[in-house]
């Protein structure tokens, strides 16, 4: 049984894009945990990274991961193949969180009213039909699925991306505070430790 049957137009139009940006957040979210497991990152890193980086700078980031990962040419290019088709799905992404939107009379699905206006102005009517949306909701979902065994492989890959990926040593202020600590324990050697006796210096005898 069709569960759109009993809907009226414009509540089928909303439903509609409810469910597509229902569906484009587990993708995005598989994304992002993919993101951080090729950059082994906490759960936290992750969050905030992904937070500020824009959905194609995720997408080449994981492109050069898998280039950087030690995966055979035929899982290469499958890979690659999976990133490049998230890009036709960013776009639609785009058109459903940045234009006007409506059901039209006699239309079952949402009719987008999308614009450019760059080096050309145009004003552009695209319709969705409840079949097409329908659609896109399954290849989102298998879009998901791809990003999550992506993921997996990137995790079984770690070790040798992460030799990529991390320096061989520290930098920064944890390469400072790990100099610290080395001067403080050569100052200990330098010194040696206390004779037994003089730890308790002042202790009486009894």
């Amino acid at each position: 049984m069709d569960p759109y049957s009993k809907l009226d137009d414009e509540t089928l139009c909303f439903t509609l894009i409810g469910q597509f940006m229902y569906h484009w957040s587990i993708l995005e979210n598989a994304v992002d945990q993919a993101l951080g497991n090729a950059l082994n990152l906490s759960y936290m890193q992750m969050t905030v990274l992904s937070d500020h980086i824009k959905f194609v700078e995720k997408l080449r980031i994981l492109t050069g991961a898998i280039t950087l990962a030690t995966f055979d040419v035929a899982q290469r290019k499958s890979f690659h193949a999976t990133i490049d088709s998230l890009l036709p799905l960013y776009r639609d992404r785009n058109i459903v969180a940045h234009h006007q939107f409506g059901p039209l009379p006699g239309k079952r699905g949402v009719t987008f009213f999308t614009r450019q206006t760059k080096k050309t102005i145009k004003l552009n009517e695209e319709f969705w039909s409840e079949g097409e949306c329908i659609a896109r909701f399954e290849t989102l979902n298998k879009a998901a699925e791809a990003i999550h065994d992506l993921s997996k492989n990137l995790e079984k890959e770690k070790a040798s991306l992460a030799s990529l990926f991390v320096l061989n040593h520290s930098y920064g202020a944890k390469r400072e505070l790990n100099e610290e600590r080395g001067s403080w324990l050569n100052m200990l050697r330098g010194h040696g430790w206390p004779e037994e006796g003089d730890e308790h210096s002042n202790d009486t005898e009894r």
